[in-house]
């Protein structure tokens, strides 16, 4: 479920009865239940990113869900197409994605994990 979905379940549940009546056992329990699977799906899994790097240019890891905002750590790896190793350079990081450098062109494999 994504923050738009669930925030329309929300709205519907409380603005889709009559003014002054309660909401419904049901509707609350289904709607509680959005939230705490919400919550689960971004604060508790690993994610990952891959991607080709051109040499000497920005390159986007772009996270397979994003964060809720930064507080995850993540470890890079690179590897040239001779399988060597490759120095990598963190530009940015955001909820969404981290931007790398590489000195060389190299396949680019990335993964996080919230904290």
């Amino acid at each position: 479920m994504t923050s738009t979905q669930l925030k329309a379940l929300v709205h519907s549940t409380l603005t889709g009865r009559p003014s002054g009546q309660l909401i419904l056992d049901s509707e609350h329990e289904v709607l509680e239940n959005a939230i705490i699977d919400y919550i689960d799906a971004q604060a508790g899994f690993m994610r990952s990113a891959h991607a080709s790097a051109t040499a000497n240019t920005s390159c986007d890891l772009v996270w397979s869900s994003a964060y809720l905002n930064t507080n995850y750590a993540y470890t890079v790896n690179g590897f040239d197409s001779a399988g060597n190793p490759v120095e990598i350079a963190l530009v940015a990081k955001t909820a969404t994605k981290i931007t790398i450098t590489t000195l060389i062109a190299a396949t680019i494999t990335a993964i996080s994990t919230p904290y």
